[in-house]
């Protein structure tokens, strides 16, 4: 049995330890909670829905400061490990962390 060539136009996929090829779980997270808030923030939503939203938004970034940030803090403490180029080191996952939802909450109290 022979092989198909592969086309001409076809580029090689990128190695399986590439970082393109993966989302951070953490950033992933937040980027959500960001996405649910722009929602709580449209006026086109109505107001009971929106008020979901905040509360969606709330129980969320609980969740995630009081156990995966933990988790990161209590890495960060622990012994020194190595940090393959696929997994952020917890110390630059903290302070992405910590920087992205401040960002993303709204500067009016309109809502």
């Amino acid at each position: 049995m022979s092989e198909v060539p592969a086309p001409e136009n076809a580029r090689s996929a990128p190695p399986l330890d590439s970082p393109e090829l993966y989302f951070n779980r953490d950033l992933s997270i937040l980027a959500f909670n960001q996405r649910v808030l722009a929602l709580a923030d449209d006026q086109r939503v109505p107001l009971l829905e929106r008020l979901r939203y905040l509360t969606i938004v709330s129980i969320n970034l609980d969740e995630f400061f009081e156990v995966r940030m933990a988790g990161l803090l209590q890495r960060l403490n622990s012994a020194p490990a190595p940090w393959g180029r696929i997994c952020l080191g917890p110390i630059v996952k903290s302070r992405r962390s910590r920087k992205r939802p401040m960002k993303s909450f709204p500067n009016n109290t309109d809502a």
